[in-house]
């Protein structure tokens, strides 16, 4: 009788199968999780780049308060992003349909588009950028401020110091 209980205890149930199963997947999980990070990691010394970032829309009585000098900051994490080194403006349009069905575009009165050009010291990766330690592509968002303006807008360009942006 003792035995038969010996066996039973040393068979496999649903139970650990399953907890097999997910202790593989984690596995893999923090496999390819490690993996990106090494990729990622691989960098070049820190290079001097120009990264236009669009904040739209504005108001116009605002937009002229970001100067050119001053650092921008990463509302979220508070690092310095770079410096300010241009600063530009544009009408701020709406796209939609007419009733007619063709695609139009509307200047919004009051409102513009901001472009911001900062100079920012990154790491040059396998997979683009690294700014703070964060990688950094075209249309990532970004929320940032300045002594005295603040926005949040999207990353628009990222050029070499040999093709300044504007």
């Amino acid at each position: 009788m003792e035995q038969g209980k010996k066996n039973v205890r040393q068979r496999f149930n649903v139970i650990d199968v399953l907890l097999i199963l997910i202790l593989a997947v984690l596995a893999i999980l923090i496999f390819f999780t490690v993996k990106d990070k090494r990729i990622v990691g691989k960098t070049t010394a820190d290079a001097d780049v120009f990264i236009e970032v669009e904040i739209s829309p504005v108001y116009e009585e605002i937009k002229s308060l970001a100067e050119v000098g001053s650092n921008a900051y990463d509302v979220r994490t508070g690092d310095v992003l770079g410096e300010l080194t241009d600063v530009s403006y544009s009408d701020y349009y709406l796209e939609g349909i007419s009733e007619a069905g063709e695609r139009v575009r509307t200047r919004v009165p009051g409102m513009a588009s901001v472009t911001l050009t900062l100079r920012a010291k990154v790491r040059e990766s396998s997979s683009g950028y690294l700014l703070n330690g964060s990688l950094i592509t075209i249309n990532d968002d970004i929320s940032l401020r300045t002594p005295s303006f603040s926005g949040a807008g999207k990353i628009v360009g990222i050029n070499s110091e040999e093709t300044e942006a504007n």
